[in-house]
Protein backbone atom coordinates (compact mmCIF):
# COMPACT_ATOMS: atom_id res chain seq x y z
CA UNK A 1 0.00 0.00 0.00
CA UNK A 2 1.21 3.62 -0.40
CA UNK A 3 1.89 5.74 2.04
CA UNK A 4 1.13 9.37 0.91
CA UNK A 5 4.64 11.31 0.86
CA UNK A 6 6.08 8.99 2.73
CA UNK A 7 8.24 5.68 2.20
CA UNK A 8 8.92 3.02 5.30
CA UNK A 9 12.84 2.89 5.15
CA UNK A 10 12.49 0.15 8.15
CA UNK A 11 10.45 -2.19 10.47
CA UNK A 12 11.55 -2.85 13.59
CA UNK A 13 10.00 -6.48 14.77
CA UNK A 14 8.70 -6.57 18.17
CA UNK A 15 8.16 -10.69 17.67
CA UNK A 16 5.00 -10.68 19.35
CA UNK A 17 2.30 -13.40 18.60
CA UNK A 18 -0.33 -14.01 20.09
CA UNK A 19 -2.93 -16.73 19.34
CA UNK A 20 -6.13 -15.90 20.65
CA UNK A 21 -9.77 -17.55 21.13
CA UNK A 22 -13.07 -16.96 22.05
CA UNK A 23 -15.73 -15.80 19.13
CA UNK A 24 -17.59 -12.75 19.80
CA UNK A 25 -19.62 -10.69 16.95
CA UNK A 26 -20.16 -11.32 13.43
CA UNK A 27 -18.53 -9.31 10.24
CA UNK A 28 -20.44 -9.18 7.20
CA UNK A 29 -18.21 -9.43 3.65
CA UNK A 30 -19.20 -8.47 0.29
CA UNK A 31 -16.75 -9.79 -1.90
CA UNK A 32 -16.99 -11.21 -5.49
CA UNK A 33 -20.77 -9.21 -5.75
CA UNK A 34 -22.20 -11.74 -2.88
CA UNK A 35 -22.21 -11.26 0.76
CA UNK A 36 -21.02 -13.56 3.75
CA UNK A 37 -21.10 -13.79 7.32
CA UNK A 38 -17.52 -13.94 8.94
CA UNK A 39 -17.91 -14.79 12.87
CA UNK A 40 -13.90 -14.83 13.49
CA UNK A 41 -12.66 -17.30 15.82
CA UNK A 42 -9.51 -16.88 16.66
CA UNK A 43 -6.20 -14.82 14.91
CA UNK A 44 -3.12 -13.70 15.93
CA UNK A 45 -1.99 -10.06 16.23
CA UNK A 46 1.64 -8.44 15.21
CA UNK A 47 3.34 -5.53 16.49
CA UNK A 48 5.81 -3.52 15.17
CA UNK A 49 7.58 0.06 14.79
CA UNK A 50 8.02 1.40 11.64
CA UNK A 51 10.44 4.08 11.26
CA UNK A 52 9.34 7.32 8.53
CA UNK A 53 11.52 8.89 6.38
CA UNK A 54 10.30 12.23 3.94
CA UNK A 55 12.31 15.24 2.37
CA UNK A 56 12.56 18.29 5.13
CA UNK A 57 12.61 20.80 2.43
CA UNK A 58 16.25 21.60 2.86
CA UNK A 59 17.85 18.70 0.72
CA UNK A 60 17.53 16.40 3.73
CA UNK A 61 15.43 13.69 5.02
CA UNK A 62 13.10 13.91 8.71
CA UNK A 63 12.52 10.99 9.91
CA UNK A 64 9.49 9.72 12.50
CA UNK A 65 8.26 6.40 14.26
CA UNK A 66 4.92 5.09 14.67
CA UNK A 67 3.80 1.74 16.29
CA UNK A 68 2.25 -0.79 13.67
CA UNK A 69 0.24 -3.52 14.13
CA UNK A 70 -1.26 -6.13 12.42
CA UNK A 71 -4.01 -8.47 13.59
CA UNK A 72 -5.41 -11.27 11.84
CA UNK A 73 -8.76 -13.05 12.16
CA UNK A 74 -9.81 -16.22 11.53
CA UNK A 75 -12.83 -18.73 11.76
CA UNK A 76 -10.11 -21.20 11.94
CA UNK A 77 -6.87 -22.15 14.49
CA UNK A 78 -4.17 -20.58 12.33
CA UNK A 79 -0.43 -22.37 13.16
CA UNK A 80 2.21 -20.57 15.07
CA UNK A 81 3.84 -19.82 12.36
CA UNK A 82 4.72 -16.74 11.58
CA UNK A 83 5.81 -16.60 8.04
CA UNK A 84 2.88 -18.57 7.08
CA UNK A 85 0.38 -16.32 8.32
CA UNK A 86 2.64 -13.35 6.67
CA UNK A 87 2.86 -15.29 3.32
CA UNK A 88 -1.72 -15.23 3.80
CA UNK A 89 -1.95 -18.84 3.59
CA UNK A 90 -4.43 -20.41 5.49
CA UNK A 91 -5.55 -24.51 5.51
CA UNK A 92 -7.31 -25.17 2.73
CA UNK A 93 -10.39 -26.53 3.95
CA UNK A 94 -13.89 -25.00 2.89
CA UNK A 95 -15.14 -21.98 3.87
CA UNK A 96 -11.77 -21.05 6.13
CA UNK A 97 -11.66 -16.94 5.76
CA UNK A 98 -9.26 -14.93 6.95
CA UNK A 99 -9.35 -11.31 7.27
CA UNK A 100 -5.81 -9.29 8.02
CA UNK A 101 -5.83 -5.48 8.69
CA UNK A 102 -3.03 -3.20 9.33
CA UNK A 103 -2.53 -0.31 11.77
CA UNK A 104 -0.30 2.86 11.80
CA UNK A 105 -0.45 4.34 15.17
CA UNK A 106 -0.05 8.09 15.82
CA UNK A 107 3.26 9.83 15.27
CA UNK A 108 6.50 9.35 17.81
CA UNK A 109 4.44 6.13 19.20
CA UNK A 110 5.97 2.57 19.40
CA UNK A 111 4.24 -0.81 19.69
CA UNK A 112 6.46 -2.39 22.69
CA UNK A 113 5.51 0.21 25.35
CA UNK A 114 5.22 -1.06 29.09
CA UNK A 115 3.09 -4.05 28.14
CA UNK A 116 4.23 -7.32 27.27
CA UNK A 117 1.26 -8.11 24.61
CA UNK A 118 1.62 -4.06 23.02
CA UNK A 119 -2.04 -4.19 22.38
CA UNK A 120 -3.81 -1.80 19.67
CA UNK A 121 -4.36 1.87 20.95
CA UNK A 122 -8.37 2.50 21.94
CA UNK A 123 -8.95 4.57 18.71
CA UNK A 124 -10.76 5.20 15.19
CA UNK A 125 -7.97 4.43 12.68
CA UNK A 126 -9.12 6.23 9.18
CA UNK A 127 -8.40 4.81 5.81
CA UNK A 128 -8.35 7.73 4.47
CA UNK A 129 -5.82 9.07 7.19
CA UNK A 130 -2.68 11.08 5.41
CA UNK A 131 -0.13 9.45 7.48
CA UNK A 132 -0.32 7.99 10.85
CA UNK A 133 -3.38 6.85 12.93
CA UNK A 134 -4.57 4.90 10.05
CA UNK A 135 -5.73 1.66 8.17
CA UNK A 136 -2.60 1.14 6.09
CA UNK A 137 -4.03 -2.39 4.46
CA UNK A 138 -7.24 -4.57 4.86
CA UNK A 139 -7.19 -7.98 3.37
CA UNK A 140 -9.50 -11.20 3.25
CA UNK A 141 -8.47 -15.07 2.24
CA UNK A 142 -11.36 -16.79 1.50
CA UNK A 143 -10.97 -20.68 0.38
CA UNK A 144 -12.62 -22.16 -2.50
CA UNK A 145 -12.39 -25.72 -3.63
CA UNK A 146 -9.09 -26.01 -2.00
CA UNK A 147 -7.25 -23.26 -3.33
CA UNK A 148 -6.65 -19.68 -1.69
CA UNK A 149 -8.66 -16.81 -2.88
CA UNK A 150 -7.18 -13.48 -2.29
CA UNK A 151 -9.07 -10.05 -2.15
CA UNK A 152 -7.33 -7.06 -1.17
CA UNK A 153 -8.69 -3.52 -0.98
CA UNK A 154 -7.53 -0.77 -3.72
CA UNK A 155 -5.75 1.57 -0.94
CA UNK A 156 -6.68 4.78 -3.36
CA UNK A 157 -10.22 3.76 -2.88
CA UNK A 158 -11.27 2.93 0.49
CA UNK A 159 -13.32 4.45 2.79
CA UNK A 160 -14.15 4.00 6.02
CA UNK A 161 -12.50 3.15 9.09
CA UNK A 162 -11.93 0.64 12.19
CA UNK A 163 -12.71 1.54 15.38
CA UNK A 164 -10.71 -0.43 18.41
CA UNK A 165 -13.41 -0.15 20.99
CA UNK A 166 -11.19 -2.59 23.72
CA UNK A 167 -7.57 -3.17 23.90
CA UNK A 168 -6.80 -4.06 27.68
CA UNK A 169 -4.29 -6.72 26.82
CA UNK A 170 -6.71 -9.49 27.45
CA UNK A 171 -9.15 -8.50 24.97
CA UNK A 172 -9.35 -7.06 21.83
CA UNK A 173 -12.92 -5.92 20.57
CA UNK A 174 -13.68 -3.31 17.35
CA UNK A 175 -16.27 -2.09 14.72
CA UNK A 176 -15.45 -2.55 11.41
CA UNK A 177 -16.96 -0.21 8.26
CA UNK A 178 -14.89 -0.51 5.21
CA UNK A 179 -15.30 -0.56 1.31
CA UNK A 180 -13.64 0.02 -1.72
CA UNK A 181 -16.25 0.23 -4.52
CA UNK A 182 -15.73 -3.63 -5.01
CA UNK A 183 -14.85 -5.21 -1.58
CA UNK A 184 -16.38 -4.56 1.96
CA UNK A 185 -16.49 -5.69 5.45
CA UNK A 186 -19.01 -4.17 7.84
CA UNK A 187 -19.57 -5.63 11.38
CA UNK A 188 -18.22 -6.15 15.04
CA UNK A 189 -15.51 -8.37 16.57
CA UNK A 190 -14.19 -9.72 19.98
CA UNK A 191 -11.48 -11.64 20.77
CA UNK A 192 -9.73 -12.54 24.14
CA UNK A 193 -5.92 -12.40 23.58
CA UNK A 194 -4.00 -15.39 24.91
CA UNK A 195 -0.53 -15.17 26.26
CA UNK A 196 2.01 -16.64 23.74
Amino acid sequence: MKTRGLFAICTVALGLILPFGCKGGALKLTIDGSDKTFEPSSGILFASTKTFSEPDGKGGFKQGKASAHSLYLTNFLPKADVKNLQEKTAPAAQGNVRVDMSFIGKEGTEAGGAGPTAPLVVATYSAKAEKFQKVESIGITVIVDGKPKEYSFDSAKTEGSVKITSADGDTVAGEIDLRDGKNAIAGSFKTKLQKP
